[in-house]
């Protein structure tokens, strides 16, 4: 769980404190490779089109999966990541 707060030239734009929630849960497929799927929810702030401001909630539900080459190295894990994300959002 955690929070959107915005600050600097953001918070003029009447950008509100917002929520963002994740889950993902990770799997070894071997010892150099993983793969990670994840859902949340966020919620937050003001829509913005050319210069004009329309107040109304932001909700969005992301979708992600994630693959990871890992490089073990005691106590330390090395890794790259690629991955796609869907966000359904209103």
């Amino acid at each position: 769980m955690g929070t959107i707060s915005f600050t600097d030239g953001l918070r003029e734009a009447d950008f509100r404190t917002g929520f963002d929630g994740e889950s993902v849960y990770g799997r070894y497929l071997t010892l150099n490779f993983a793969l990670e799927v994840g859902t949340g929810y966020f919620h937050d702030g003001v829509y913005i089109k050319q210069g004009f401001h329309f107040p109304q909630d932001i909700q969005a539900i992301p979708a992600t999966l994630t693959a990871k080459v890992i490089c073990p190295s005691h106590p330390i894990e090395l890794f790259a990541s690629a991955g796609f994300a869907v966000y359904f959002t209103k």
